[in-house]
């Protein structure tokens, strides 16, 4: 990482040359926190490369490394601690790992694995070690399925509901669009269904209010 570009901090984010070997390869966003200062590594490409936490003396705390594919999508996340050494957060993982690919009907898919410092798959304080997610043609969320590190089925903790393996969107489109969730576990039964939009978050059931309710809001497996 290039060396730091010094410069006073005020309480709007300041942008400075990031500089390497006199050649300008990016910007630092330079931001006062509550902690001391947040320093943002920024690409050529508008791309996060590196984010910084210092404390008041504008020493190194802790740090966060991405990189992206070719089309600018985030592929890797890494955490550090002060050492530069992997550290886990919070959520129990030190790296984040992220593929791209196509489901059996060629719809968009991403799964996203994690890892813990010693790179060992990392189960997540709520329950699971690899976040599958399914689109529609349209760019919607379809499905979330929660595994574990044999990307089986998992017993996740999602929104409030335990025991999670699945989750089911359905899209209603009137004068704004809702979004709905069925919470399925490993069977396939329902645990709960929400309304995750609008102006509250409803946990009843859907056939309450629409007694007709889309196919995948209706049955247990897909």
């Amino acid at each position: 990482m290039a060396s730091l570009y010094a410069c006073q901090i005020g309480e709007r984010p300041v942008l400075v040359p990031w500089m390497k070997d006199r050649v300008q390869i990016g910007t630092i966003k330079q931001t006062e926190m509550p902690w001391g200062y947040e320093y943002e590594y920024i690409n050529g490409l508008s791309q996060s490369l590196r984010v910084e936490k210092r404390d008041s003396h504008k020493q190194l705390i802790s740090a966060v490394d991405y990189q992206y594919d070719a089309s600018g999508r985030l592929t890797q996340e890494q955490h550090f601690d002060s050492e530069g050494a992997l550290r886990e957060t919070e959520e129990g993982f030190a790296i984040k790992s992220v593929q791209y690919s196509q489901s059996p009907d060629h719809s968009p898919m991403i799964e996203t694995s994690y890892f813990k410092s010693d790179h060992t798959p990392g189960i997540l304080n709520n329950g699971y070690a690899v976040l599958r997610e399914n689109y529609g043609t349209d760019g919607k969320l379809q499905k979330m399925a929660f595994l574990d590190a044999q990307k089986k089925p998992a017993q996740a903790t999602w929104l409030g509901v335990s025991n999670v393996a699945e989750i089911h969107y359905a899209y209603l489109m009137g004068v704004t669009e809702l979004v709905w969730a069925a919470f399925l576990d490993k069977s396939g039964r329902v645990l709960d269904r929400r309304q995750l939009n609008g102006s509250t978050e409803s946990s009843y059931s859907y056939t309450t209010v629409h007694p007709n309710p889309p196919p995948m809001m209706r049955h247990h497996h897909k």
